[in-house]
């Protein structure tokens, strides 16, 4: 009779290593989002039997899928870095220290801005209705992926924005993502505010 052997950790020769997501502090984040989210759930759960408002499962969905989110990120990390960091760069665009900073450059930012904006006031404008035709829970699974999209454009952006003027020292760069950051929630706060 042939002995059979188990081996683990990826040492045989068919098998890939089986590598986690997650390393030390990921997995902290992780359980603290999940103690966090499960607590606001329960939390919210109660309220809801005890009133009967659909606004705490719109709230409980939507707290559930930003800790989905924050547990996905880790994973989504790791796509990215096993794609490589060219193909990150290409699809961003991220400017080198040889491209001078001209009006399209900005016009390009303030327009990225302007758009994450408007999706603000698109979000204000719409949530009231997915709400109260579609429910609660699709309501909560709409702003979240709203939200996620306009704050993902204008992250992105920023970043492009902010890379132009790593080459100009700190005291330039500093002033330039504070202001950057500020024109950035400047634009995503007039959008929401024009249409509550």
């Amino acid at each position: 009779m042939s002995e059979m052997k188990l081996e683990c950790n990826g040492d045989s020769k068919s098998e890939p290593p089986m590598d986690g997501v997650y390393g030390g502090w990921e997995l902290l984040i992780a359980g603290v989002v999940l103690v966090v989210v499960a607590l606001l759930d329960i939390a919210y759960l109660q309220l809801y039997l005890s009133d009967r408002e659909p606004v705490y499962v719109f709230s409980a969905v939507m707290i559930s899928a930003l800790g989905g989110f924050i547990l996905w990120l880790p994973f989504a990390r790791r796509k990215v870095e096993a794609a490589g960091e060219t193909r990150l760069s290409n699809f961003l665009a991220l400017p080198d220290n040889e491209v001078p900073i001209t009006f399209p450059v900005v016009s390009g930012f303030l327009g990225e801005q302007a758009l994450g904006g408007f999706l603000g006031s698109v979000l204000m404008l719409t949530a009231h209705n997915v709400f109260f035709n579609f429910g609660a829970a699709i309501a909560g699974i709409y702003c979240f992926a709203v939200i996620v999209f306009a704050i993902t454009i204008t992250s992105l952006s920023l970043l492009r924005f902010v890379v132009l003027f790593a080459r100009y020292g700190w005291a330039t760069y500093g002033v330039i993502a504070l202001s950057s950051l500020i024109v950035m929630f400047g634009f995503f706060w007039a959008g929401v505010t024009s249409v509550s």
